[in-house]
């Protein structure tokens, strides 16, 4: 069973998608860079949340740090979101 619906996926023709305009590629582009920051805050929070769980050998980060980043985690996923909706 699983074969047959893998086969029916796999024969079907790809999707094209139109090409876009400079608005367009414009606003992919802009929200790529809100994204990529986001995945560099996560990579900081993350670090921060395996050191707290390995031990004291390195102090963790200040609450201050921690709230900071997810307010600009939030700040972004907001601006990959606003420029996602642009026409």
């Amino acid at each position: 069973m699983l074969q047959k619906t893998l086969d029916h996926y796999l024969s079907r023709p790809a999707l094209s998608m139109p090409p876009l305009d400079e608005s367009a590629r414009q606003n992919l582009a802009s929200a790529q860079r809100s994204l990529q920051g986001l995945a560099a805050v996560l990579d900081v929070l993350e670090a921060d949340h395996l050191v707290y769980r390995a031990g004291p050998s390195e102090p963790p980060l200040a609450p201050q740090l921690v709230d900071g980043l997810l307010m600009a985690g939030r700040q972004l996923i907001a601006s990959a979101q606003a420029a996602l909706e642009r026409p």
